[in-house]
């Protein structure tokens, strides 16, 4: 932890920045990964959308998911 930490302070705050970045889309990738692991008969809209459903519960979910819909102009994420 403490190298860690010693590198993290040598980076310049673009570098950081950079590093967060790329560390949140290995995390959504990683749990993309794992959820389609877990239903792998789900379609792409579904496997998206779980995330969603586990941290919000259904109904917040599906609220989100329609809001993020139309702001996309899309057709919508829901089961």
């Amino acid at each position: 932890m403490r190298l860690q930490i010693e590198a993290l302070r040598r980076m310049s705050g673009p570098e950081r920045l950079s590093f967060a970045s790329d560390l949140t889309l290995f995390v959504h990738e990683l749990t993309l990964a794992g959820i389609r692991a877990r239903l792998p008969k789900a379609t792409d809209a579904e496997v998206e959308a779980e995330p969603y459903r586990v941290v919000f519960g259904p109904e917040l979910a599906d609220s989100v998911l329609a809001h993020r819909s139309r702001i996309r102009g899309g057709a919508g994420s829901r089961r």
